[in-house]
């Protein structure tokens, strides 16, 4: 029987992490402009919250795993609230009532967990 000390280990490899500053995102704009920075080669023009999570997939120049750090999000969470939310989703007459049968979330929330969902990102709220 091997030894702790006598067992192989991999080399640990720095996944690479991204920032996402909410101190400067004052509306939905702000957070594409962010996500371009982030992975230009997607030239992703946030009229799809799909294509958001398509991008987050790969195939655009991104490593495999990475880390996202989000600071002041506090900050994008009230900028990506209620009413940007409202003026997203402006082409939807019944938004109202969906958004109050909880069957729509805020853009903060929805961004939120199209990261969370792919288990090869690390998203970091700060």
């Amino acid at each position: 029987m091997k030894t702790l000390d006598a067992l192989e280990t991999k080399p640990r490899t720095e996944v690479p992490a991204y920032m996402i500053d909410g101190s400067t995102l004052r509306a939905w704009p702000d957070f594409v402009a962010g996500i371009n920075a982030i992975i230009p080669q997607a030239q992703w023009q946030g009229r799809s919250l799909d294509a958001l999570d398509d991008i987050l997939y790969g195939g655009y120049g991104m490593p495999d795993r990475f880390t996202v750090v989000w600071n002041d999000s506090d900050m994008s969470r009230r900028a990506l609230g209620l009413e940007a939310t409202r003026a997203f989703y402006k082409n939807v007459p019944e938004f109202e009532q969906l958004y109050e049968a909880g069957q729509i979330k805020t853009l903060f929330e929805t961004v939120v967990d199209i990261f969370k969902s792919h288990d090869t990102i690390e998203l970091r709220l700060e």
